[in-house]
This record gives C-alpha cells, structure tokens and sequence, in this order.
C-alpha cells in the first residue's frame, strides 16, 4: 500500500516582514518612551511649581510681617538692580534726632549679584551691622528680580507751614497714611519662574520714608492735617 505524503508548511519569516515587524515595534517602543518622558517632565514641572509656590510664601511672609510692623522706612538703592538695603525701623515720634528710632528695626537687604534676600533685625540700641549677608538670615537665594514700589496716590507734594519771616514755604512730598507698599518679585526654582506681586500694608502711622537712589535722595514725610 503506497504510504500517503504529508505536506509539512516550514516556511519562516521574510526579510521583508521581519523588518516590518521590527519597525512596527520600534514605532511603538518611541512613542511609549516619549509618553513617559512627557509625562515624566511634566511631574518635575508640577512638582517645581508647587515648591516655588511654597517658596514664595514663605517670602511673602517675612516681607508682610516686616512692613506691617514699620513706621519708618530708609530704603537705600545701590544699582539699577534694585540691590540694597531696605530699612524699616520704629521711629521715635518725639525725637526728630533719632532717625532709628527705637525697638526692633528690621532691614531687608537685596544683593543682585547672588539673587538673595536677607532679613536683619536688630535692637535699636545697637549699630546696624555692616555687612548684612553675613548679620541677616537669608530668605532665598532665588529672587532674580526684586523691587519696592509706592502708589502715585500716597505720595503727594504739600506746603508746610509758612515762616515767620513771610518767605515761601518749603515744599516737601507728604506721605498719606495708611500706607501701602508694593513689592515685585521674581522666583526661579528648578525649571519655573514666576513673578510674584505682595501688597504690604503698613499698620503703623508711616512718619518717614527716605529713598536714596541714582536719581538722589527724596524724603516723604508725615505730618497731621
């Protein structure tokens, strides 16, 4: 009896669609890489916002608290930078000599050059330290930006009271009280910056603002209406 053939099918892949194959799977393992990758920086971009957020307010605070407790300010501008010292002191309201005042004086000192924000306090019956970076607890060493503003509205040219000798009064610029003080800042950590705007309200009755600057030095004073 002739035995029957079987046919057995050894055929394996071509070239052809082994590389299909390959670029299809090549295709697939790119866009799951650039999936992950998004998602991956897009986690590091959140997780870098909320830390800057974080960040932030823990500057808004010192600079809120600060100002809340002046009554007198002496801020001392050294470059176009807005870099320098910020002063906020109590003043003594009876002795017009005692520029410092008395109690606890805070300056706020902004160095451009290694993007810091220091806070020094120190008890008025002491000298102000010279060096503030090295006196101050720093704020942040991430403010790439970082200046103080007043409101065209609470500063305003007034006459003060006319001599005896009948000459013209002086004119000086009267700061109106309460004050507020703007303060613009811009925050980098990691991969995010923002610009960040605090309103600083001065709860004392604001008896001088002295601000020293390229342009000069102009002088805000109080006085009762």
């Amino acid at each position: 009896m002739a035995g029957v053939a079987r046919m057995t099918n050894n055929k394996g892949f071509s070239l052809v669609e082994l590389m299909v194959s390959v670029g299809i799977m090549s295709i697939v393992i790119l866009m799951a890489t650039a999936m992950m990758s998004n998602a991956s920086r897009f986690f590091e971009k959140q997780t870098a916002q909320v830390e800057l957020q974080n960040k932030a307010q823990v500057v808004t605070n010192y600079i809120s608290e600060a100002f809340m407790e002046a009554s007198g300010m002496d801020f001392n501008i050294t470059d176009s930078n807005n870099s320098g010292t910020y002063q906020l002191f109590t003043v003594d309201p009876t002795d017009a000599t005692k520029s410092m005042g008395k109690g606890i004086q805070r300056i706020l000192y902004y160095d451009y050059a290694t993007t810091s924000l220091y806070i020094v306090s120190f008890d008025s019956e002491q000298e102000i330290p010279l060096v503030m970076a090295n006196d101050g607890y720093l704020i942040s060493d991430e403010i790439t930006e970082f200046e103080i503003k007043f409101a065209e509205a609470e500063v305003h040219d007034d006459t003060t009271t006319a001599p005896a000798d009948g000459s013209t009064p002086p004119k000086i610029d009267a700061v109106i009280n309460p004050v507020k003080v703007t303060v613009v800042f811009t925050m980098a950590h990691n991969t995010a910056s923002s610009k960040f705007e605090v309103t600083a309200d001065c709860r004392s009755h604001l008896n001088e603002v002295v601000v020293t600057d390229s342009s000069g030095t102009t002088t805000y004073k109080a006085f009762d209406r």
